[in-house]
């Protein structure tokens, strides 16, 4: 009996490492999942974040020249109606949608890895990628993530053909042909007559006019 229980007692003492290596491995597993698993998350939001942040940085900048537009005479109205419309709507922010970008990224611990934007047939679509700036414990893996978000204008504005427009009599209206170009009205000058009667003063030109809608957007993700 007692030479069966030493053996007992030696398997025992000997299985003590083999269950601390076990359980140390079992640890380490746990922790690698659940460090993957939090910098996932967090690079997810950063391209989320970062699209988002593109999206309403290029809406800021189209809603100031809309305004403008808005407070201007007829002829003033009509020419930034044209800069905003005839060019490539994607460089209206000169830039600030991709800065506004990187620095939502870099702010959630990601940095930006891809970057574009497209005209939808619904608004301009921006699209980020996303890299943690940081390994995924004990590997050398870092997680990437990619998010759109979309700008759609949900009034005044409007999006057709990949290209921006505007609304006009319910009516998506785009290019500089859509609008009449203000041109000097010319004056009479007023003649006498043999006998001196007067001559009847002309019915003046009306002006034009350009009612513009007040300017609604929604911003969100789309991917």
């Amino acid at each position: 009996m007692s030479g069966r229980r030493g053996d007992d007692g030696q398997t025992s003492l000997l299985l003590i490492p083999a269950v601390a290596g076990l359980l140390a491995a079992v640890l380490l597993v746990i922790t690698m999942l659940g460090d993957g698993v939090q910098k996932r998350t967090q690079t997810r939001t950063s391209a989320d974040a970062a699209a988002l942040a593109a999206a309403e940085a290029w809406r800021e900048a189209v809603d100031d020249l809309y305004e403008q537009a808005l407070e201007g005479s007829f002829p003033a109205r009509v020419r930034l109606l044209h800069a905003l419309l005839d060019g490539d709507p994607t460089d209206l922010d000169g830039g600030a949608a991709r800065s506004q970008a990187e620095r939502f990224a870099s702010s959630n611990g990601a940095e930006l890895t891809g970057f574009d934007v497209r005209v939808g047939p619904r608004g301009v679509e921006y699209l980020a990628t996303t890299r943690s700036l940081t390994d995924v414990h004990d590997t050398q893996t870092k997680p990437e993530a990619r998010a759109v978000a979309r700008a759609e204008p949900r009034s005044g504005l409007c999006a057709d053909g990949g290209r921006l427009g505007i609304v006009v009599g319910g009516h998506c209206l785009t290019g500089s042909g859509a609008f009449p170009t203000p041109e000097a009205t010319p004056t009479s000058t007023p003649t006498g007559t043999p006998s001196g009667t007067a001559t009847p003063t002309p019915t003046p030109t009306p002006t034009p006019t350009l009612d513009l809608e007040p300017l609604r957007w929604r911003v969100g993700l789309v991917e």
